[in-house]
């Protein structure tokens, strides 16, 4: 599995954004309309080109994209090949696998006690509490049990404390990547490894340039 991760996508350039638009699936593109927030759109806009970056390095062009939906996540209708998505901030990851996937990356930010008790067991608040970062702690912890949540296609979760004995109940791989300023968490039932790959807005808009000239 392979994950990408885009930090600064606000400072992609128009041009790129603009011609991202306007390469995306039509049922997408409905979806992006219904926003309220510019910056919402431009995300959505820039994961599309991260993960258009992606697939072509799985010799995937994204003139074959051809979106369905199971679960409420969408995965490639004509190919064996799984992806998700997640942005927080400024930053976008999307994992790419040839098994279903849950992706989500958390910006590190300050906490409360009271958020801690409400979804964190008590494994996880010790394991919190003598980190020496417990912002980067929490976020690593929820980015876990978010791409868990994301790799089960949204099922209802009744308790977000008991995530972790349900990872450990289902066998999942948990994969924690390191990346300064976020929690970063893949997860898969397959999948034994996770290789992540900085990739910069000069690559991104290099790719939309070469990419429009075809």
């Amino acid at each position: 599995m392979k994950v990408y991760v885009l930090d600064g996508a606000s400072k992609i350039e128009d041009s790129a954004i603009q011609w991202g638009w306007s390469q995306m699936p039509a049922e997408r593109v409905a979806r992006l309309k219904k926003m309220t927030t510019s910056k919402g759109r431009m995300m959505h806009v820039a994961a599309f080109l991260l993960l258009s970056y992606g697939l072509k390095e799985h010799q995937i062009d994204r003139k074959g994209i051809m979106l369905a939906y199971k679960n409420g996540k969408p995965y490639l209708a004509n190919r064996a090949i799984y992806f998700n998505i997640s942005h927080s901030h400024d930053a976008i990851a999307c994992g790419i696998s040839k098994d279903e996937c849950g992706v989500d990356i958390e910006k590190v930010r300050p906490v409360s006690d009271k958020l801690l008790k409400r979804v964190c067991s008590q494994e996880e608040w010790e394991q919190i509490f003598s980190a020496p970062n417990r912002e980067e702690a929490f976020a690593e912890i929820w980015a876990m049990k978010e791409s868990y949540i994301k790799l089960k296609g949204g099922s209802v979760i009744t308790d977000l404390k008991k995530i972790s004995d349900q990872i450990k109940k289902e066998q999942a791989m948990v994969h924690v990547l390191k990346q300064q300023g976020y929690g970063l968490c893949v997860c898969s039932f397959q999948e034994k490894t996770a290789e992540k790959i900085i990739v910069t807005t000069q690559q991104i808009q290099s790719f939309c340039l070469k990419e429009a000239m075809l």
